[in-house]
């Protein structure tokens, strides 16, 4: 609520305000076009102000002092005094304009992207939950891992939805209804997050120790067996290398067969994640096929590039 329609627009405010007869100076800004009276006029600071400092014309008459103690009275009845004189906002400013801002509507855009916090809330749940604390660069890196350095937008899509935490987790859920089971669809543990969905179930554990055991015969330097490293990418290697290398791409095609059994009793298997291994594959091929970049491709999928070097002899 601005300072203007508080006292300008409001229609209790407007019979308030004709009983106090402000000097020319006071209510004038030019000779053609009147203001409404500003809160600044009568408040000063978290007060109001002396009739003789505002001014007023008849400032010692008792129908004056009257009509002060009404206004304030009212004024205190919508807010703190002390709201009424605050600066504007960004977005106040932008309204009182009085003629419309360049460039408007990225302005507004701006104005509500700020208004958003800037550490989402999944930030100290993923903190909690992992009892871990990462730095601002390291969240950072994670994000552009979550949603900038992967070409499969299928798979990329189930990595940001994870680190986002937009997947619902049976405790969750059960804060939803009292007649909700918290309890895990796989294995029957009670009170289950999305930890245990995604990473701690014993059901689902064997899938990712056959995922981590791959990766590490493939690539020089795998990932920990870590739900930081394996679930939100959390890697001590630099952007570049890592974007460039294989284990995000071994890494988003198993968090992009887990989803595929939510609420279900079994766990994807090894056959799946090799099997969406090989689409990610198809669509870098399509990518790279008429680039200069064929030859670097190739070599990061050597283990896809044939039939007979697939890593099904890893198990």
């Amino acid at each position: 609520m601005t300072e203007e329609k508080i006292l300008g627009q409001n229609s209790q405010t407007r019979k308030i305000l004709p009983f106090i007869s402000l000097s020319k100076s006071a209510i004038w800004s030019d000779a053609a076009v009147p203001q409404n009276p500003l809160p600044g006029l009568y408040i000063d600071g978290n007060r109001p102000k002396a009739p003789n400092d505002i001014p007023l014309t008849h400032p010692d008459s008792f129908l004056t002092t009257f009509h002060m103690h009404c206004l304030m009275t009212y004024l205190r009845s919508l807010a703190p005094l002390d709201k009424y004189t605050r600066p504007l906002t960004t977005f106040e400013q932008v309204i009182n304009h009085k003629t419309l801002p360049q460039h408007g509507i990225s302005t507004l855009y701006g104005v509500l992207q700020n208004l958003s916090p800037s550490t989402p809330s999944y930030v100290v749940k993923w903190e909690t939950d992992l009892h871990q604390t990462f730095t601002e660069e390291e969240w950072t890196q994670m994000f552009t891992f979550a949603t900038q350095c992967f070409t499969a937008t299928r798979a990329q899509e189930t990595a940001y939805k994870l680190l986002s935490r937009w997947y619902r987790a049976p405790s969750t859920i059960a804060t939803y209804s009292a007649a909700t089971d918290a309890s895990c669809w796989r294995c029957g543990a009670q009170r289950a997050d999305l930890l245990h969905v995604w990473w701690s179930c014993p059901v689902l554990q064997p899938f990712w120790t056959l995922v981590h055991d791959a990766i590490s015969k493939i690539s020089d330097s795998p990932p920990s067996y870590t739900p930081a490293a394996m679930l939100l990418h959390h890697t001590p290697f630099s952007l570049d290398t890592y974007r460039n290398s294989l284990d995000i791409r071994l890494l988003n095609a198993a968090k992009a067969v887990v989803p595929r059994h939510w609420k279900s009793p079994i766990a994807p298997t090894f056959r799946e994640w090799l099997d969406e291994l090989q689409h990610i594959r198809d669509i870098e091929d399509l990518l790279h096929q008429s680039s200069s970049t064929t030859a670097k491709h190739m070599r990061h999928w050597f283990y896809w590039s044939k039939p007979a070097c697939s890593p099904l002899t890893i198990q």
